[in-house]
């Protein structure tokens, strides 16, 4: 006993005390933390359900209508739902006109020939589309084999990518994918097996993937 006097003698402050005072200490501590947990859950809790909910009517508008123009801007739409950045994401800007371009390259040749070879692969795509129209179970997989050379066709769309500045490339490589993207949606689209009939779904979907590539193409050759 004499020795846990002089131990709290010592420290100037009774034993007691100090075990008082801790207690207070923790418990205002809890308290704190306690009434800014609330605060944060609902926080985070707000900011799911939104997300979750702009998702939920983005897919659930695709699945009503799963045309190739919702399926085209499904992935845009997700992506500035979840990562809503200022100058990320954006929808194009260029506009026919105001690109940067070199006009030195634009008279080379080999460029000359890729814009002549590009607008020849428009009216192909026309072609397709007046033929399919007429013909919605014709063997279009053959067709498009037949109309579109896609080594020769990617080498096209690099050649004349290339008169465009770095900056511009960023927006027009878009459209680049987007056309090879196109043509490979059209195939898949009407795609049936041996000895059945394509249905209306399958045929209205290909007709929006024709025109899907048809609306790329204009756009690529809108900067020329």
């Amino acid at each position: 006993m004499a020795f846990v006097s002089t131990v709290s003698s010592f420290h100037g402050t009774p034993v007691a005390s100090i075990q008082s005072t801790t207690c207070t200490r923790t418990r205002a501590s809890t308290n704190i933390t306690m009434s800014s947990s609330p605060q944060e859950s609902i926080s985070r809790r707000t900011m799911l359900t939104t997300t979750a909910a702009s998702l939920g009517a983005i897919l659930f508008a695709t699945t009503i209508n799963p045309s190739p123009s919702r399926a085209d801007g499904l992935g845009d739409a997700v992506s500035k739902t979840l990562f809503p950045k200022q100058g990320f994401n954006q929808p194009a800007t260029l506009q026919p006109g105001k690109v940067s371009m070199d006009q030195e390259l634009l008279k080379d040749p080999k460029v000359i020939k890729g814009i002549s070879e590009l607008q020849a692969y428009r009216k192909k795509v026309d072609e397709i589309a007046n033929a399919f129209k007429a013909d919605p179970q014709m063997d279009l997989a053959k067709k498009v084999k037949d109309s579109f050379n896609i080594p020769s066709l990617r080498s096209a769309l690099n050649v004349v990518n290339a008169v465009f500045d770095e900056d511009t490339q960023k927006e027009t490589d878009r459209v680049v994918r987007n056309i090879l993207q196109d043509i490979n949606e059209v195939q898949t689209a009407a795609f049936v097996k041996p000895g059945l009939q394509r249905t209306a779904k399958k045929i209205e979907k290909t007709q929006g993937w024709l025109g899907q590539l048809g609306k790329h193409f204009d756009q690529l050759l809108s900067f020329y």
